[in-house]
């Protein structure tokens, strides 16, 4: 593996493509019916796994750019001051701000995250036990759950020691079943350590515009794939009841003006504030409620994809004025020929003796002309 500015230009195209062509496919109803999550969540793996690696390979095929990578790297290396003997060139200029960017969006995370932990450490009281052993699920036993007085959606915080959180309102017995089921669910699925991943993701690439709107793909499939797993596990439920669940309790944080102050994109939520989010969880569930999974056709076409991602890679072809500097072209031209003279052959370009050549038979003079020295 090798890492290189255009093994990085490729996986940035290739991303850009694949993730507009992931947002399509979750706007659209109809491709529900057939892409299923076993589609979504290898489809969006294969562009993380590309981010985090975006270098090429043994078996990476190579293309030539004649004109615009080998302008785009002396562009780059165009030299812009120098500053106490360090010359700063706009490839130094771009990658230090590149550098700076993600430093200041990683302290800008790590922040948040240091907020929600001091959050945590501030809970101070638990449902009642007997609350939770009224309602017919059993799985929450060693995840303790607590009440806050702030309105907001009920969602997971904590990696090591797992909370669930949930507003003080009232809520139907039906309603706290899924809730404290799929936020049981984002505990075991690890929901929150993938979210932390998207938000690194979102550090290295700052200036990747492609990067955010992947970040919402990744929050939205992770809810989509809790809701899916809510009602498989739910006994005596269907995907009705539960969308009925998420309008309701949607609606009544929706009438409250008051919100929870966590960083929300770093934690998983029953509901998401966003209401064409919410939607498009609905319709998924709606649209494809009979289908659990995708075609294995379709399935297998998504080899192709990191295979496509990692084959190609177009690398500038130009050659360096130091290094060609005394050589010369070899061509078939007016005064260009070799010069027989008995066994030996000697080397003309624009009628000027160059040297003399030991292989005349070298497939690198093929069709250059010789002459003898008579002729001469």
């Amino acid at each position: 593996m090798r890492f290189s500015a255009t093994s990085l230009l490729i996986t940035l195209i290739f991303t850009t493509l694949l993730v507009v062509i992931l947002q399509l496919i979750l706007t659209h109803r109809k491709v529900y019916r057939t892409l299923r999550l076993d589609f979504l969540l290898a489809f969006v793996t294969i562009i993380l796994l590309r981010l985090f690696l975006p270098v090429e390979f043994a078996f990476t095929h190579t293309i030539a750019s004649h004109w615009l990578l080998p302008n785009l790297y002396k562009f780059n290396e165009t030299v812009l001051f120098s500053f106490q003997q360090t010359i700063v060139t706009v490839r130094f200029l771009l990658i230090t701000v590149w550098t700076v960017g993600a430093l200041i969006m990683l302290a800008w995370n790590i922040r948040m995250m240091l907020k929600v932990h001091s959050f945590s450490k501030k809970l101070s009281k638990k449902i009642a036990t007997a609350t939770l052993k009224e309602q017919p699920i059993t799985v929450y036993r060693r995840i303790p759950v607590y009440q806050i007085d702030h309105l907001g959606s009920p969602f997971v915080i904590g990696i090591r020691h797992p909370k669930i959180i949930i507003s003080r309102q009232t809520l139907a017995a039906e309603e706290l079943k899924y809730i404290l089921q799929h936020e049981y669910l984002h505990i075991v699925n690890h929901d929150i350590l993938k979210k932390y991943l998207a938000a690194l993701l979102t550090c290295l690439y700052w200036w990747f515009i492609p990067i955010y709107f992947l970040k919402q793909q990744v929050s939205l499939i992770i809810e989509m794939n809790t809701d899916q797993q809510t009602i498989a596990q739910c006994q005596n439920s269907n995907c009705f009841d539960y969308t009925t669940a998420l309008v309701t309790v949607s609606r009544k944080l929706h009438q409250k003006q008051q919100m929870i102050r966590e960083d929300q994109h770093l934690l998983p939520h029953f509901t998401i504030y966003e209401q064409n989010t919410l939607a498009q969880r609905i319709n998924f569930l709606l649209e494809g409620h009979r289908v659990k999974h995708t075609p294995r056709w379709v399935l297998l076409g998504l080899v192709i994809l990191p295979i496509m991602m990692t084959s190609i890679i177009i690398e500038p072809s130009f050659q360096d004025e130091d290094t060609i500097r005394g050589t010369y072209e070899l061509k078939q031209q007016e005064g260009t020929y070799l010069l027989q003279e008995g066994d030996q052959y000697f080397l003309y370009i624009d009628h000027q003796r160059l040297g003399k050549v030991s292989q005349p038979d070298h497939p690198s003079l093929a069709g250059i002309e010789v002459r003898k020295a008579e002729e001469e």
